[in-house]
């Protein structure tokens, strides 16, 4: 699965690289992503889940398609990459490593094969669900919860990561809605989103 020519990975450099779990904090909730860090502590990509609008332009060249600031029920679940830090990077917070290692192992193995998690995710075509009442009133584990931090276990799944283990050490589990679900488990059932509209003519 490893994919060693993709044109996003960034050139080798001597030394270490890691692969960081981050937090980026919304009110008492926070969006979970990994980041590529390079031997001289200088983050080369970004990895994330975000929300993007099933209504808008469609997404050219000239005009790239944007996320959604704040996704809302039944927008698309994509997998998104970044080559550079992120405004969000710059104000998230680390949760901790997930990875150390060579360029080999860190980057064309596990990273590499993060960027075609992210490109799975996005052909899987999947309905955004932020949060959900049973998670934020009852404590239970969110009802259908399918959002970032949804994608962000499934990456961790994917690469190989302990991300289960770094969340539990930081105690910031709670959270996390959406954490605990492979987006991409032949097993797992997807979270559709009902019909924005009624139908006219209902029996």
């Amino acid at each position: 699965m490893d994919s060693p020519d993709d044109d996003r990975l960034p050139p080798d450099a001597h030394g270490a690289w890691r692969i960081e779990l981050r937090h980026y904090p919304i009110a008492h909730r926070s969006h979970a992503f990994l980041t590529l860090v390079d031997p001289s502590g200088n983050v080369r990509g970004e990895l994330h889940g975000l929300a993007f609008s099933r209504n808008g332009p469609v997404p050219s060249p000239d005009e790239p398609e944007k996320s959604m600031t704040m996704g809302i029920d039944g927008s698309r679940l994509k997998g998104y990459f970044s080559p550079v830090e992120s405004p969000m990077g710059k104000d998230s917070e680390k949760v901790g490593d997930a990875a150390y290692g060579t360029y080999d192992d860190v980057v064309r193995g596990k990273w590499a094969r993060g960027l075609q998690i992210g490109d799975d995710i996005t052909r899987r075509n999947l309905d955004y669900k932020g949060d959900d009442l049973s998670y934020e009133i009852f404590g239970g584990k969110g009802g259908q919860i399918q959002n970032s931090n949804s994608a962000a276990y499934t990456y961790g799944k994917g690469m190989d990561l302990d991300l289960d283990g770094v969340v539990k050490e930081a105690g910031i589990e709670r959270r996390l809605p959406g954490w605990g679900r492979n987006l991409l488990d032949p097993a797992y059932r997807p979270y559709v989103a009902p019909p924005m509209f009624p139908p006219n003519n209902p029996p």
